[in-house]
């Protein structure tokens, strides 16, 4: 007998969306990350396996021990890269557990990552090797200091970090955070990084896409304070895992971090990277600039703006920074904070 899919909505009167919540959790993923749609194979009136997506990743693939093996992995990814194509998207992205990893390989997926409990994967003509020779192509071949950075908005404590690692080295990358789920835009983020370090000769800014602190990789990294800390060290682990292979076709000799006391996450983060790194580079750990024994963070300018703190916001950001925020200020305090 096979199932039919149907779509499951996360609300009270959804008879699936309790038993979806207990399938996830009883396999180990988390029910609560981000998702645009989530799918289920019912059979009878048994909901015997799962697939979610958040735009072109493909995740929480979620299947009983008792149907594992058989047509209901087939059947849901089919189904859902026949979505997503609809949508005319045909690079995926696929975020799951080691036990489906040589399944998605068998339909042409490409591993880019994986850790014991958890395994990233890509299926699309310009995949991750792509990405990286074309960023290689805007570097220098000299020793590298690398930053991943949010930047949600850039404030001073960045500048500074971006400033001791042009001091100390030839060349800095840093690898702006494209996941949109951050109150300023990318291109805004973009433009605020770009002209607060015009000044700087030997710096060079590309984005992440979806390799690197994102919603494939590591979305528990958005929820800060609201995320399950057990389930952001795997993710940790595997963004992690994700930069080593940075390193193995660019020149990059040192990674740059900050410090974030208020942050469990970012402190999760700097100790598995720490880890995951210490065979291969340095990771250079910056403690956080400080205004008045006070950390200066972008969520603190988050909160300033929604209090019309304008003298703070100047106090921490850089003058770029703080002209865009005053020019803005109405839009940014009626955008949705995720």
């Amino acid at each position: 007998m096979m199932g039919q899919i149907q779509e499951i909505f996360p609300e009270s009167f959804d008879l699936y969306y309790p038993q979806w919540q207990t399938l996830l959790k009883s396999l180990t993923l988390a029910p609560d990350d981000p998702v645009d749609h989530i799918y289920g194979l019912i059979e009878g009136d048994q909901l015997i396996g799962a697939v979610s997506n958040l735009g072109p990743i493909i995740k929480q693939v979620a299947i009983p021990k008792a149907h594992q093996g058989g047509h209901v992995f087939n059947q849901l990814i089919s189904f859902i890269m026949n979505q997503l194509a609809a949508e005319d998207v045909f690079h995926y992205f696929v975020y799951t557990t080691p036990s489906h990893q040589n399944a998605f390989e068998h339909l042409g997926f490409d591993t880019i990552a994986q850790t014991d409990d958890l395994v990233f994967l890509e299926k699309g003509f310009h995949g991750f090797k792509y990405y990286l020779e074309q960023l290689k192509t805007k570097l220098r071949d000299q020793p590298t200091a690398a930053i991943v950075m949010n930047a949600n908005p850039f404030t001073l404590g960045h500048l500074q970090l971006i400033q001791r690692a042009a001091q100390e080295n030839p060349q800095v990358l840093i690898l702006l955070v494209s996941a949109q789920r951050s109150l300023f835009t990318f291109d805004e983020r973009l433009a605020l990084v770009t002209q607060g370090t015009a000044h700087l000769d030997n710096v060079v800014i590309a984005p992440t896409d979806y390799y690197l602190v994102s919603n494939g990789t590591f979305p528990t990294y958005f929820l800060k304070e609201r995320a399950p800390l057990q389930v952001a060290e795997k993710q940790a682990r595997l963004d992690a895992a994700v930069f080593t292979q940075y390193s193995t076709v660019l020149p990059i000799t040192k990674r740059y971090v900050g410090t974030e006391p208020t942050s469990a996450v970012t402190e999760i983060y700097n100790r598995i990277m720490a880890e995951a790194f210490k065979d291969k580079f340095p990771l250079v750990i910056q403690p956080r600039q400080t205004l008045q024994s006070q950390v200066i963070s972008a969520s603190k300018v988050r909160q300033a703006i929604q209090t019309n703190d304008l003298a703070l916001i100047q106090a921490i950001t850089p003058l770029t920074t703080y002209q865009f925020i005053v020019a803005h200020l109405t839009e940014l305090q009626q955008r949705k904070e995720f």
